[in-house]
């Protein structure tokens, strides 16, 4: 039974303390995930979302160690982590048991183990990851939202587990949060504008649409759970975005 210090708990206090700082639009912006890497120690800290139906990334963004070397390009990463996703000790628990509570690697296989697979030599071993950390957010089967925690020198302990259990609600409480402030701005941008409004979160998921814009989005052919766009216009909304920003990647040993 592994016991929290009064350091640690500061940690985490000082950890909330900045995040309820956070006010745009972006719930885990680059300097929260620099936090967060000062509180589990690592390599990289990562958060992504990935439509898992539809194989690909919706949200990525990391931090990195001062002087850690950069791992596969993006493209070929993403490429290599869907043909071996199902190899991905962390992704095969979550997708078996719909969980997103903290885990790590070393709960499902010992290292040689893990290096005798493939994912191993193609994946983890190239970005550098030997070791890693994963905790999920509430989220459907096929849209998962995850941290993970990537070391190539030392695994992960309790401790880390623990406060990742601390903290998993309040980052729940900044996601939503996160999600307000962006729809409270477009509303009120909406007034301003002609037509009808429809906003969309980081990941291109519908959060409010007027009625009006929800009948043509039935009309055009919206998903039948009214979370997506009528996939021709979600297709070049991707496209344009990856245009506008490069292609989206997985960071780290992400699932």
């Amino acid at each position: 039974m592994v016991a929290l210090r009064h350091a640690d708990f500061r940690a985490v206090l000082g950890f909330l303390r900045d995040a309820e700082g956070v006010t745009g639009a972006d719930p885990f912006p680059s300097e929260l995930l620099v936090r967060l890497r000062e509180l589990i120690p690592c390599d990289v800290v990562w958060y992504c979302e990935l439509d898992q139906r539809g194989r690909r990334v919706l949200v990525a963004n990391s931090c990195r160690r001062d002087g850690e070397a950069d791992g596969l390009p993006p493209e070929e990463e993403e490429r290599i982590f869907w043909r071996l996703k199902h190899q991905h000790p962390l992704c095969a628990y979550q997708a078996a048991r719909a969980t997103s509570a903290a885990h790590k690697l070393s709960d499902f296989l010992g290292r040689r183990q893990l290096q005798r697979l493939e994912i191993h030599a193609e994946f983890f071993r190239p970005n550098g990851v030997e070791y890693e950390l994963e905790l999920g957010l509430p989220a459907p089967p096929w849209h998962t939202k995850v941290f993970g925690f990537d070391s190539g020198s030392r695994d992960f302990g309790e401790r880390d587990r623990l406060l990742l259990d601390l903290v998993r609600p309040h980052l729940v409480h900044l996601y939503e949060s996160a999600k307000k402030r962006r729809l409270a701005a477009a509303l009120a941008a909406g007034t301003e504008a002609s037509g009808e409004l429809v906003v969309l979160n980081s990941a291109g998921r519908i959060e409010f649409a007027s009625t009006a814009a929800r009948r043509l989005l039935h009309d055009y052919g919206e998903s039948a759970d009214g979370t997506r766009l009528p996939q021709t216009i979600e297709d070049w909304l991707v496209h344009d975005r990856r245009r506008l920003n490069g292609e989206s990647c997985l960071l780290g040993g992400s699932r």
